[in-house]
């Protein structure tokens, strides 16, 4: 058995003994495979529904965390060098930024596993779209057909939606393209390395260092990120998925009146974000907790 032996902080030593190591134990539940699923598909969907459902809340618990550190760090930095105090507020910041854009990929799993909301073959068409906002939007694409009780194959327009459920259609995918995608593009930014300088999209082929083109974009967007700006695209994020998943979920009863309140919700913090101060946000945090 192999002993490690550490000094601590006041000159005390301390042996901390390693555990043999011993092979790991396999939990029955968590073994996924083609041969479990031809043999029982519902079991594993049933399986696949707690693994995501749990790494969900744990997600959710990151994110409120990551915004608690950063206002911990407004409120109380080191003050020893106002550079390296604003030089951890912006790691705090992308941090806040990133777990953002992994809550959005988190909250669409758990969406396409809600009870009777998506079936297989609608989870092969999600699944197999490319991006994270596309897979929102290709989920809000089955929502709204079967809202309207037209063919998976069938055109999305006024015609075969009718104008009101055609309006309804087009703002959510308008707050898609306006809230949800940013917030995707942020944490690919920053999941890639780039907390300061942004470039163009690196999928393609690697030709020269001039591919390291800068995205000033992208970088602007980067530089507006606060802790106030995030925390209210969180709140819009949360509302237009709440507002997609009560259309795949609760299709049949979902209905105009129910879109007017969702609407309201959105735009009130669609306001909010808008007319968001954050120097003064960030001063009153300061005044309320710094001392």
């Amino acid at each position: 058995m192999k002993t490690i032996t550490q000094r601590m902080r006041f000159g005390v030593r301390s042996e901390v003994v390693a555990p043999p190591l011993s092979p790991p134990v396999v939990d029955p539940e968590l073994i996924i495979s083609r041969a479990a699923y031809a043999s029982n598909p519902e079991k594993v969907i049933s399986s696949v529904k707690r693994f995501h459902d749990e790494n969900f809340q744990q997600v959710s618990k990151a994110l409120d965390l990551a915004e608690k550190q950063l206002r911990k760090c407004i409120a109380k930095p080191a003050k020893k060098d106002p550079a390296e105090d604003l030089a951890n507020e912006i790691t705090c910041t992308r941090l806040y930024t990133l777990i953002l854009g992994v809550w959005c990929e988190a909250r669409l799993h758990k969406l396409l596993y809600e009870t009777s909301a998506f079936s297989e073959a609608e989870r092969f068409v999600v699944y197999n779209t490319k991006s994270i906002e596309q897979r929102w939007q290709a989920a809000l694409d089955i929502g709204i057909k079967r809202h309207a009780s037209l063919a998976s194959t069938a055109e999305i327009s006024g015609d075969t939606l009718g104008f009101l459920r055609f309006k309804i259609y087009e703002e959510i995918r308008n707050w898609i393209n306006l809230y949800l995608s940013p917030a995707m593009t942020l944490r690919n930014k920053i999941a890639h390395t780039q907390w300061v300088k942004t470039f163009g999209n690196m999928q393609g082929e690697w030709i020269n260092s001039s591919d390291f083109s800068i995205n000033q974009s992208s970088m602007d967007l980067l530089r507006c990120e606060n802790l106030l700006t995030t925390k209210l695209k969180f709140e819009l994020i949360k509302e237009v998925s709440i507002t997609i998943n009560n259309l795949a979920v609760d299709n049949a009863r979902f209905q105009a009146a129910d879109f007017d309140e969702r609407h309201k919700v959105v735009s009130a913090v669609v306001l909010k974000l808008k007319s968001a101060n954050y120097l003064e946000y960030r001063a009153g945090i300061v005044d309320k907790f710094g001392s």
